[in-house]
């Protein structure tokens, strides 16, 4: 089956650039690193690119950031494991993610 646009997974549409990852950058040390990818849709399971989370946002900001050569810090907080109960964890989660993220802001900045 081809996806929907017809361009391979990976792949952004009309962009010269093939990389489908965007490898995290020492900030926070005591965080573990990971490389960000992205299928351009709501994962419901395993990413089709190799990475270690699915971010369609952070993914988008790290890439213009890479081609302008601008710096970016990005943490995020996984609040599911893209299975059949996503949105229920993510409801669930959402307020810890945030707690967990302000402390972190709190004790760097």
């Amino acid at each position: 089956m081809s996806p929907p646009l017809g361009f391979a997974v990976g792949v952004t549409p009309m962009d010269d650039d093939i990389s489908a990852e965007i490898y995290a950058q020492p900030h926070f040390e005591s965080l573990p690193k990971g490389i960000c990818g992205t299928g351009d849709s709501f994962e419901t399971g395993q990413p089709k690119v190799s990475c270690n989370l699915v971010d369609m946002e952070a993914y988008a900001l790290a890439k213009v950031c890479r081609k302008l050569d601008v710096r970016l810090i990005s943490v995020k907080y996984i609040t599911d494991g893209a299975n059949d109960t996503a949105h229920l964890d993510w409801e669930e989660n959402l307020l810890l993610g945030a707690q967990k993220l302000l402390a972190l802001y709190q004790a760097h900045f």
